[in-house]
């Protein structure tokens, strides 16, 4: 039995630790600051974007709409918009988005967290960028000087939302009209596109990419950095490494591990996932192949699973806890409880150890009296497996299997009792492996002195090291294997999970500390209280 705990634990790693490599998420960010500013104002009707379903007046072709009479720009400037949740920058150049930082989110130098992707700023690749039929028209579309109505908008002790017009005339005549309208205390801008009956089969960009991780955190595989998403009849995709025609969306967008920019609609549109240059091609866009005649929502925020539920749409399924789901999402609402009171995500951690250790009591004691009755009943099995040793019949083994069944029903021990137990931790464990991959809470949430971000690694191995001291401790409190070699590989276990941790999220490596800790306390009581068969010591 303690060979089959041994492969249990093996395995459950090595799932943990696969579970890793393909659905471990890690952020970041750091680029050029955006400026503050506040101005003239516009304001639109006093209304908030309702959560649910995208807001929409009345339909209208927005086609056979004549540009607003703006006096054309002369030169490239910049419009500041400011609200309580971020600083926007857009420039007029093209209309598009430069920059957006989010004032409640901060990098890893504590600055507000960048979302337009820097790496495709340089090469001139920006949210809201248009794209038509011909390169030629395209270029003509991003580079053309938009007239504004604004230089500023501050919505930080205003209560009504504010519109931004800017439009521009091409060199053949036509025109496009953008018009952007932003909210005090919401992530969403209304989006409306308008232009001149040529300007046919336009699209709109939502990215490229997303956030700027810093290099070392550009080397981690399971870094997202602008994954295209969508919703397709109801079913949430994420597009390859390839660019692609993704059909009729519901919503769409571009996303990272914890933030996302995505447009969501009335009705469904066309879109495409699309990769700008091929030294970008970790860097995706998503294309809005159909420029919908009604105004659209476009979120770019947090991938927060309250906000998103808000929403509506299905968008909280963004934020993806993997196969255990169902465990992850309680588990962070005990978290967030628990938050409520003592103020530090760590501190949460480890009352929800003991809260799940509690919980698991009854399996983890059954599993401990189970593994000290097997190991009670060595010596007899041993005698069993001896008397059998030359014998390589099917019958003989048979026999055998009979005789070690009959020993296990006479003393009470069923064979699995040790190694259930341990299986059934094992979702625990890889949900609280997901949940800090991917909840925005644990994202730069700080514990104690040098650990400042619960969902990254230890910088200095002190957790992981502990850890392993604690696994080596309780290894030597555990019944001991009967097998002398056994009792050898399981005293390297402790070793294996001490490098397994080390780039492991320290709040994971924290809540597997404080259960091993938990673990010694449990085995002494029960020793000492008598609750569990007496050990016998291994042969050597």
């Amino acid at each position: 039995m303690e060979k089959r705990a041994f492969l249990a634990i093996l395995i459950s790693f090595a799932i943990i630790y696969g579970f890793g490599a393909f659905f471990g998420r890690k952020t970041p960010p750091p680029t050029a600051p955006a400026g503050t500013g506040s101005g003239q104002k516009a304001v639109a009707p006093p209304a908030q974007p309702s959560g649910g379903q995208a807001v929409e007046p009345a339909r209208q072709v927005v086609q056979e709409l004549e540009p607003p009479d703006l006096p054309a720009a002369e030169r490239e400037s910049k419009v500041r918009i400011e609200t309580r949740l971020y600083k926007a920058v857009f420039t007029n150049r093209g209309a598009r988005l430069v920059s957006f930082r989010l004032k409640e989110y901060k990098d890893f130098e504590r600055q507000p967290i960048e979302l337009v992707c820097g790496e495709a700023a340089a090469k001139d690749l920006l949210p809201f960028a248009l794209a038509a039929e011909d390169v030629a028209t395209t270029m003509e579309l991003n580079s053309a000087l938009y007239a504004a109505d604004h230089d500023a908008i501050d919505l930080q002790s205003f209560g009504a939302s504010a519109r931004l017009t800017m439009s521009t005339r091409l060199a053949s005549g036509g025109w496009v009209v953008k018009t952007y309208e932003f909210y005090p205390y919401s992530y969403e801008i209304k989006v409306v596109v308008s232009a001149s009956p040529d300007l046919k089969g336009l699209s709109i960009a939502l990215g490229p990419g997303l956030g700027n991780p810093s290099p070392d955190q550009s080397k981690n595989s399971r870094l997202l950095r602008g994954t295209v998403l969508y919703q397709r009849e109801g079913q949430i995709k994420r597009d390859g490494d390839k660019a692609s025609e993704v059909g009729s969306v519901e919503w769409l967008g571009v996303e990272n591990n914890y933030f996302v920019m995505l447009a969501r609609f009335a009705s469904p549109v066309k879109a495409a996932s699309t990769a700008p240059y091929e030294e970008l091609h970790k860097i995706k866009a998503a294309l809005i192949r159909e420029i919908p005649p009604r105004p659209f929502m476009v979120y770019l925020g947090p991938k927060d699973y309250t906000l998103l539920r808000q929403l509506g749409s299905g968008l909280d399924r963004i934020v993806d806890y993997g196969y255990f789901g169902i465990v992850a999402k309680p588990m962070l609402r005990g978290l967030q409880y628990l938050y409520r009171y003592v103020h530090n995500y760590g501190l949460a951690i480890i009352l929800l150890t003991v809260f799940i250790k509690i919980i698991l009591f009854p399996l983890t004691y059954t599993s401990t009296v189970s593994m000290l009755k097997m190991q009670q009943v060595q010596p007899e099995m041993t005698a069993i497996r001896e008397r059998y040793a030359k014998k390589k019949s099917i019958e003989d083994r048979q026999k055998m299997n009979a005789e070690v069944m009959k020993l296990y029903k006479d003393r009470g021990i069923n064979p699995m009792g040790g190694c259930f137990p341990m299986l059934l931790q094992l979702p625990v464990l890889i949900a609280f492996y997901n949940l800090l991959s991917v909840s925005i809470e644990m994202r730069n949430a700080p514990f104690v002195l040098w650990i400042q971000d619960l969902s990254a690694s230890d910088p200095y191995y002190v957790t992981p090291v502990l850890m392993g001291v604690t696994q080596l401790i309780l290894q030597r409190m555990s019944p001991p294997p009967a097998d002398p070699i056994q009792a050898k590989m399981m005293m390297v276990m402790p070793v294996f999970f001490t490098f397994l941790f080390l780039n492991i999220q320290s709040g994971l490596v924290l809540y597997w500390t404080v259960n091993n800790v938990l673990s010694i306390l449990q085995q002494y009581l029960m020793g000492r209280f008598g609750l569990v068969p007496a050990r016998t010591k291994a042969k050597k």
